[in-house]
């Protein structure tokens, strides 16, 4: 109950609203994990491969957090609803009447696909300074403080409301096991 009413949400919030208030959205998080901070190490790893001198010739400029959020809610978007390519989703409705969207369109307007391309080249969580640990002790190592943050956050928002039922439910399990003999 305390999330929700910290995040302004109610049974009538919309499913984004939600969303929102799931992710790391400012630098108060204990992690230091924010929106922000992912825009900002995006930006230092295409400085530090040289975007616009060496790659993206001429091309290419600084992110900002809400390109960062709109590329993250375009792929949310083709996760709900997959096209062959991300690409389509750029078309119109009119041009493209399977794939094309007509929000992503809108949102992101002319040459969004190249921006695009720029932006998953680049787009980092963590500080792209930082060593990279042995895969096999850190295999989640990219993605562990949003990992973190979101079972914590999760955790907070989970509210079991004033009633439980388990009438009726079937269970199922599947796999090898293996008997304990006596």
């Amino acid at each position: 109950m305390q999330f929700s009413t910290k995040n302004k949400l109610t049974t009538h919030s919309h499913p984004v609203e939600w969303l929102q208030a799931l992710l790391p959205t400012s630098s108060d998080t204990p992690n230091g994990l924010s929106l922000d901070q992912w825009t900002a190490f995006t930006n230092m790893k295409a400085f530090l491969a040289q975007a616009g001198h060496n790659i993206y010739l001429g091309d290419f400029k600084p992110f900002n957090t809400t390109e960062t959020k709109r590329f993250l809610g375009l792929l949310l978007l083709h996760g709900l609803s997959p096209s062959p390519r991300i690409s389509y989703k750029f078309r119109n409705q009119e041009k493209d009447p399977v794939n094309g969207n007509d929000l992503v369109s809108e949102a992101f307007g002319a040459n969004a696909e190249k921006r695009y391309k720029m932006w998953k080249t680049f787009f980092a969580v963590q500080d792209p300074r930082k060593e990279t640990p042995s895969m096999k002790t850190h295999p989640n190592f990219k993605v562990d403080p949003f990992l973190h943050h979101f079972m914590k956050v999760s955790m907070d928002a989970w509210d079991m409301g004033e009633v439980l039922s388990c009438d009726e439910q079937v269970i199922g399990f599947t796999g090898r096991h293996q008997e304990n003999s006596m």
